[in-house]
């Protein structure tokens, strides 16, 4: 499939996405098995990669659709694309049940470990659960090897700079420069 081709399909998609999420606020329950079917692979996806735990991600698709099913009415377009909100919403909630089992990870060797565990992750990996072709996507590839870790274990793995810091194995102040920096190429490279 060419670049154009994916354009149009990704294009359809979202449009079919936000139409389905206007049925879903007046509770049709046909669009809401449409855009599950949609849209379950890239939700799974990422709250697989966050989590590393196939019962804690499908429970966490559980709650992300059961959320849309009372929520659909929240969604603005104008703030983004649907899948966008989507996989906020999916992220949000992989990142609070982590939180609330936070203490398997809350040993340094375990942390190392969680942090090994997302250095073997390409960034396309990451990226690609978001959208294909995205500027974020483009974005993350001009970043260094390290400055990807690092955002990744900040905002996947909502680790603090501190477990960074420990986990990796580099100075506080170095943790956070790197974080910075790509945070700045970031923005500037997803702004033009």
């Amino acid at each position: 499939m060419d670049v154009n081709s994916q354009a149009i399909t990704q294009n359809q998609s979202e449009t079919d996405c936000a139409s389905l999420l206007s049925l879903i606020s007046v509770k049709d329950e046909a669009a809401l098995s449409q855009l599950y079917d949609l849209t379950v692979n890239k939700v799974y996806g990422l709250a697989l990669k966050i989590l590393v735990n196939e019962a804690d991600a499908e429970e966490v698709v559980c709650d992300v659709y059961s959320q849309l099913w009372h929520k659909a009415a929240d969604y603005q377009c104008e703030r983004g694309s649907a899948i966008s909100w989507l996989l906020v919403i999916c992220r949000s909630r992989a990142l609070d049940l982590l939180r609330k089992k936070r203490p398997e990870y809350s040993s340094s060797d375990d942390i190392k470990k969680f942090a090994e565990k997302s250095n073997d992750n390409q960034p396309d990996d990451i990226i690609n659960l978001l959208q294909e072709g995205t500027a974020v996507k483009n974005a993350m590839m001009q970043l260094t090897d390290i400055q990807r870790q690092l955002i990744t274990l900040a905002y996947f793995k909502d680790l603090s700079h501190t477990e960074i810091s420990d986990a990796i194995q580099l100075p506080l102040g170095t943790v956070k420069s790197h974080l910075r920096r790509a945070l700045q190429t970031m923005h500037k490279l997803i702004e033009l």
